[in-house]
């Protein structure tokens, strides 16, 4: 699998040495040179830019978390672009996993097997949805509509609202865990917590 684009980092060995030492100054340095680099890997292989955050979350703590490694590594960059691509690939099984296990499960209640009464719970959920928005302060409330309802994008919704997209994605993630903290707390029942999942969680 090929890499996009090739950097290097300035004295790039030395910063990974401070690192390996736990300096932090060092790793915000590290941090703030490939993050780019990470982003743009992951969000072409699932073009979407919440859970492309998430990698380069998860790929610069796996970082941290063997940082007493990184001066036995001859070449970083292509080190770091296979974690973050196995990263990736894990996130898109498990995505994908989730889906077909949804997909089944409510092609079975479709098909008479667990309950008939899924148009009915279903209403319910997403008049207990709409409660859940109507709750959220102003601009999460906007934002979420935007991204969520609207099928915006992060920069688009930014340029919209004329704030950052990092603070757009700071108000989409806490609308999120406003609605489903108030979702779950509202719903009862098998359907309605797949149904949760199915909305709140994909």
């Amino acid at each position: 699998m090929p890499m996009p684009g090739n950097r290097t980092a300035p004295n790039e060995q030395e910063l990974l040495a401070l690192v390996a030492t736990g300096d932090v100054q060092a790793f915000s340095q590290l941090f703030d040179h490939y993050r780019p680099f990470v982003y743009t890997s992951s969000l072409r292989m699932t073009g979407e830019e919440m859970l492309a955050e998430e990698i380069v979350q998860d790929t610069f703590l796996k970082v941290w978390l063997n940082k007493n490694t990184l001066t036995g590594i001859e070449n970083f960059q292509g080190w770091l672009y296979r974690v973050a691509a196995n990263l990736t690939l894990n996130a898109i099984k498990k995505e994908r996993l989730h889906q077909r296990t949804i997909q089944e499960w409510l092609a079975n209640i479709h098909d008479g097997e667990h309950y008939h009464g899924i148009e009915e719970d279903e209403s319910k959920f997403r008049n207990i949805l709409n409660a859940a928005i109507m709750r959220l302060p102003a601009r999460q409330k906007e934002t979420y509509e935007l991204i969520k309802q609207q099928g915006y994008k992060r920069d688009e919704a930014a340029a919209l609202l004329k704030i950052s997209p990092e603070t757009v994605k700071y108000h989409l993630d806490q609308a999120m865990k406003s609605i489903r903290a108030y979702c779950m707390a509202q719903t009862d029942g098998e359907i309605i917590a797949i149904l949760c999942c199915l909305i709140l969680f994909s």
